[in-house]
């Protein structure tokens, strides 16, 4: 991101919170009535906008919901339209729309990154629609998914894709240290670190890498033990008192520390680790990941396999599943065609009828896996990757995404998210971890109030 852009976003981002501490953003709206929606008014001269970004995964995955609801609906081509949006791009839109009062420019509907959603929905209570008449069944989607966007018990947005975080590892790399994907199924961190420093000792690979930007490994372990760096009430929890945030610190600490990891310094760096240079024989992440060892050296032809994440072991919650990333979409509150927008959503991804067709179309075009049970239960997900040889990923990564654990979350993810992986670092140079979450507490607050 540009100096200048990102100092724009930041001060835009500073009177959202001095709003929120003053009570501005007024009372929410009233939520659409699903009676008022009238799909038939749709047309190319006047179209449904929506924002989102990414062409290989979030934009050809709307495109057939466009695609669907424009055929049930006999609509003409066009009046559904995709605008491309980068991420942070959508953040500094709705925040200068949301600061100034003047909505003229934003969208019908938006793609907004789950873990922004608190920030908008308590910072701006007018800016997105709520969803409480749309008829949709949101229990239908994954818990951990709606939380995102949910706000005193009303759902905000619709979720569109999963990111259960999958264990992938080059199964020659393990053979030539001695190992199977067997060994690396049903493990914890701690027995990840000895094979992985052993792994490293004989064939100079290691097992897992991380952009020295990011510390998302520190996220998913906490969520697969259903932790966090907050209280349920929103309040930071960077303390030695945190038993899952303490274990996972000191897991990557001695991940990077024993070899079994690297530290890289640039996302392009992280991709290039497992997909070009082949310093690294496994990835950790998110299952959006899946497209980036698909798209590495052709040498690598059916020698990856999947498995789950390892666990945490000194915290009784603790599973082998956790979710890094996605996002949902959001309809504003601003929009004149805000009951007909949330009708597209309601008969796309949130529909029980259409949820075979259209999650099996997002699959092949867009490698997608969403968290909508009827979905989910659609024999859809048969088949694999090349370089994955005749694991039937998919279908793996659809049993595993219901089973991700719900954690707190809070306005102030980024923030803490920032002082937690300075305090990280500290802590991987030799620092006590007492000494730096204690740091990290203050920073944390000096940062929010």
């Amino acid at each position: 991101m540009k100096l200048k852009k990102l100092t724009a976003l930041l001060l835009a981002l500073a009177m959202a919170f001095a709003l929120v501490a003053c009570g501005g953003g007024g009372d929410k709206p009233a939520a659409p009535d699903a009676a008022d929606a009238d799909p038939k008014a749709l047309s190319a001269s006047d179209p449904l906008v929506v924002w989102a970004w990414d062409d290989a995964f979030n934009v050809p995955a709307m495109q057939d919901a466009i695609d669907m609801y424009v055929a049930q609906n006999g609509l003409e081509a066009g009046c559904i339209k995709i605008d491309y949006m980068g991420s942070d791009d959508v953040e500094t839109a709705l925040t200068t729309a949301a600061t100034s009062g003047d909505y003229s420019q934003l969208p019908d509907i938006t793609l907004l990154q789950d873990h922004d959603y608190q920030k908008y929905l308590l910072s701006y209570p007018d800016l997105f629609a709520s969803m409480a008449d749309s008829g949709i069944d949101f229990s239908q989607f994954a818990q951990y998914k709606t939380n995102y966007s949910t706000v005193d018990g009303v759902n905000y947005a619709v979720p569109l894709d999963s990111g259960c975080v999958i264990a992938a590892y080059r199964t020659d790399v393990l053979a030539d240290a001695g190992y199977t994907i067997e060994d690396m199924t049903g493990i914890t961190w701690q027995r990840f670190i000895e094979i992985g420093a052993d792994v490293y000792s004989k064939t100079g690979k290691h097992l897992m890498s991380d952009n020295a930007d990011g510390f998302d490994p520190l996220l998913y372990m906490l969520q697969s033990a259903g932790g966090s760096m907050f209280n349920d009430d929103g309040s930071i929890n960077l303390t030695t008192d945190n038993k899952p945030l303490v274990e996972a610190m000191q897991i990557y600490a001695d991940m990077m520390n024993s070899g079994a990891a690297e530290m890289v310094s640039s996302w392009d760096e992280y991709i290039a680790s497992f997909a070009s240079k082949e310093t690294t024989a496994g990835v950790i992440n998110g299952a959006w990941i899946l497209s980036s060892i698909q798209g590495g050296n052709d040498s690598m032809e059916g020698k990856w396999e999947m498995t789950t994440m390892p666990t945490l072991s000194t915290v009784d919650s603790a599973t082998c599943y956790s979710n890094n990333g996605g996002s949902s979409w959001g309809v504003l509150a601003s929009s004149s065609k805000a009951a007909t927008a949330i009708d597209f959503l309601a008969n796309t991804f949130a529909s029980k009828d259409n949820a075979t067709e259209l999650y099996d179309k997002v699959l092949h075009s867009a490698n997608l896996i969403g968290t909508f049970a009827p979905g989910l239960e659609a024999d859809i997900y048969s088949g694999t990757l090349s370089k994955f040889g005749d694991q039937e990923i998919y279908a793996m990564i659809a049993e595993w995404a219901p089973q991700v654990p719900t954690s707190a979350d809070s306005m102030y993810y980024y923030e803490a998210r920032g002082v937690l992986g300075t305090a990280e670092s500290k802590l991987i140079d030799g620092a006590d971890i007492e000494t730096v979450l204690a740091e990290a507490m203050n920073n944390y607050a000096t940062q929010v109030g």
